[in-house]
């Protein structure tokens, strides 16, 4: 399974890809793994596996996303940018060899996991999102300075 920063560089290639609002993406992204919280509660004393685990599953992360939406003014624009973001994480999520057994995608009609675990997933697997995310920036940057230099002969 893909840690936080290759689930974020995702989310942020696929926002400036398609050209949507990308921080919105990014928080799409990670809304799935709000399950994480469960770390905290564990350090505490508690453990809240069964209160957050829906949270993982696409039905649970949409159900959040719509949530979260309702407070921006624009909250359909707001909530397409959302699942796009959950639908990158659970595509990475599926096709990984992950240490999860899967994901529930027909939770809550079904309780099985379903998993491709093709892909190996280890810290290279990070450092090549960060590169490729790294060279889409680069791109948009350059493309930016050359639409500048245009704009200014033209003048």
């Amino acid at each position: 399974m893909p840690d936080w920063l290759a689930h974020t560089m995702i989310g942020w290639i696929t926002g400036k890809i398609l050209k949507i609002e990308v921080g919105l993406v990014v928080v799409g992204s990670i809304i799935p793994d709000l399950v994480k919280v469960n770390h905290i509660a564990l350090f505490l004393g508690t453990d809240l596996q069964s209160f957050f685990s829906p949270f993982h599953t696409p039905a649970g992360s949409l159900l959040v996303g719509g949530i979260l939406a309702l407070f921006f003014l624009d909250s359909k624009k707001v909530f397409l940018a959302f699942v796009i973001g959950i639908a990158t994480h659970f595509l990475m999520d599926y096709l990984f060899i992950g240490a999860t057994r899967g994901i529930q995608f027909l939770y809550p009609f079904s309780w099985g996991y379903w998993r491709f675990n093709e892909i190996m997933v280890d810290y290279r697997f990070t450092v090549l999102v960060c590169l490729a995310a790294l060279g889409l920036y680069l791109y948009y940057f350059y493309s930016g300075l050359k639409k500048k230099g245009r704009n200014r002969r033209s003048s």
